[in-house]
């Protein structure tokens, strides 16, 4: 509204009908000409452009589509270069955290089964203990009854030695009977003395008899205490069967587990080594777009150098066109005479920068193709 109201009131108003289309048509201009290193375009670039500010122009336009051409396939490589890195990388640390998961999962059974063997090894010891405590006793009954055996035979021997003695007694006294003398009281004192010793010898009979059976029924006791303790060493020895099976299988299960363990260590290093390498190769991707960033701001640098030196010839130029238009000026003032034709040419003059805005649209329209064919 407001470029509309100062548009009504200038004295021809119809002279800025296109004014806002040449307004962004010259803002873009300035802006190409900034990228292209060319800092002091001016309107008067398209009024009035002359060859050399033009071939300046034109050189830099082509200089920075040839840099973008040149650039961008490098610039694209790399960038595919790296994405192909990056999503590998991601592979690799996805595959590295499952890794990790299954290792902590693995040491985690490894530790519950450890926990079982343990368990397992804690009532085996018990159990050894237990059966060498068992066995010791059996030992200490073992050679009590040996004792007691040895003892029984020595009372057998001993009630043997009286029953002998006893029969010979028997024998004498059968032969006395048989060698009756005159002398009974004599024979009565020794018949009593025989029945004495006899009676001596029956009670001494009797006591080895009765320890004799006492021997027996603790012999008696020690075997079936013996017929006891294989007993319970068998039931123990069947109980005890699954149990040491379970704890062998654990075993097996340990040895697996560690096996496992080893085997998940090394896939774990490899896949550390890969993303090394892989961290390596994105830096060296990354130094190589750094130094290629570097290079084209060098060329850039060179560019604006020669763009500065091209400048300062083109503002010997401006300096000489300078005076050219004061004689033009003056030449003006002298020709006032034929203002008409002046006229004339200025109508001419419009034409022509209308044509040559025309131009520099058609010009600007490849520049933007060009521009998006290349990105």
């Amino acid at each position: 509204p407001n470029f509309k109201s100062v548009q009504q009131t200038m004295d021809y108003p119809e002279l800025l009908d296109d004014a806002a289309s040449e307004i962004t048509f010259f803002k873009h201009m300035c802006k190409l000409m900034k990228l292209c290193g060319i800092r002091d375009f001016g309107f008067k670039d398209l009024v009035s452009p002359s060859k050399a500010r033009l071939r300046i122009q034109l050189s830099g336009i082509i200089n920075l589509c040839l840099f973008y051409r040149d650039q961008s396939e490098m610039y694209k490589e790399t960038i595919d270069q790296r994405d192909v890195l990056i999503e590998e990388l991601s592979s690799l640390e996805l595959q590295y955290r499952d890794m990790q998961l299954k290792k902590e999962e693995t040491k985690q059974a490894a530790a519950n089964r450890s926990k079982e063997i343990q368990e397992v090894e804690n009532e085996c010891c018990e159990i050894e203990a237990e059966i060498a405590q068992q066995n010791k006793l059996q030992g200490s009954i073992r050679h009590e009854t040996g004792e007691l055996k040895k003892r029984f035979n020595k009372i057998k021997d001993m009630v043997t030695t009286h029953h002998l003695s006893i029969q010979k007694l028997e024998n004498e006294e059968n032969n006395l009977k048989s060698r009756i003398v005159r002398s009974p009281d004599r024979i009565k004192r020794q018949m009593n003395g025989i029945r004495a010793a006899l009676k001596e010898k029956q009670n001494n009979f009797d006591s080895l008899s009765s320890r004799l059976h006492k021997e027996q029924q603790k012999i008696d006791l020690v075997d079936d205490s013996m017929q006891d303790l294989n007993k319970c060493y068998d039931i123990m020895k069947t109980e005890l069967e699954p149990a040491i099976e379970e704890y062998n299988k654990k075993a097996e299960e340990s040895m697996t587990v560690k096996e496992q363990l080893k085997s998940n260590d090394l896939i774990l290093s490899d896949l550390k080594n890969k993303k090394l390498d892989l961290e390596r190769k994105l830096r060296q991707r990354q130094e190589k777009l750094s130094h290629l960033r570097k290079q084209s701001s060098r060329k850039m640098d060179t560019a604006s150098q020669e763009l500065k030196f091209a400048q300062q010839e083109l503002a010997l130029v401006e300096k000489d066109r300078a005076h050219g238009l004061e004689r033009v000026d003056e030449a003006e003032k002298k020709v006032l005479s034929i203002k008409n034709k002046m006229e004339e040419d200025r109508v001419l003059a419009r034409k022509e920068i209308q044509c040559m805005i025309d131009t520099y649209k058609d010009f600007e329209s490849q520049i933007v193709e060009k521009e998006l064919a290349l990105i």
